[in-house]
């Protein structure tokens, strides 16, 4: 056997941290909304993730999950930008 070499089947990765399930990844994104050049209809962009909204405290969040957080505020902003909302 060589040494080093292993397969993952568990759901979590080398480090110890869990993969993110499905219903965790970022939503995926087109090219124009990405870029923020695509006119959408608001209400076919995905919600945040659901981990994330039923939160309650940020203790419950490491670093991996502010990465991951960070880009989906990014994205749902680049949506409403897109869709003609901006803020004040």
């Amino acid at each position: 056997m060589m040494r080093g070499f292993a397969i993952n089947v568990s759901g979590t990765s080398p480090n110890g941290t869990s993969s993110p399930s499905a219903s965790e990844r970022e939503p995926e994104q087109s090219k124009a909304e990405v870029e923020g050049t695509a006119k959408i209809d608001i209400s076919s962009v995905s919600l945040g993730i659901q981990r994330f909204i039923e939160c309650k405290d940020a203790k419950e969040l490491n670093g991996h999950d502010v990465d991951i957080l960070l880009r989906d505020y990014q994205r749902l902003a680049s949506a409403l930008k897109a869709a003609g909302i901006t803020g004040s």
